[in-house]
């Protein structure tokens, strides 16, 4: 299996499970920001890294359920 076998559902079903996530680290990393931590702090690194990670995630498995995005047309 790879990722040009998934149906429009299964990515949509990975999309929602992966969207709180993403809200989730988007809050901590602001958290984070607002009470001083520099951002060459280790965790703050780690924290922003994980926040890239899961939004690229995000984009592609949006892109990967669209039509006409390159992609060819999914059941």
């Amino acid at each position: 299996m790879d990722s040009n076998t998934l149906r429009r559902w299964q990515i949509a079903r990975l999309k929602k499970s992966v969207d709180p996530m993403l809200r989730y680290l988007f809050r901590l990393r602001d958290r984070m920001r607002k009470v001083g931590f520099l951002p060459s702090d280790p965790l703050y690194c780690v924290v922003e890294k994980a926040y890239d990670a899961v939004q690229a995630l995000t984009v592609k498995l949006h892109y990967m359920g669209c039509d006409g995005t390159g992609n060819p047309p999914r059941e």
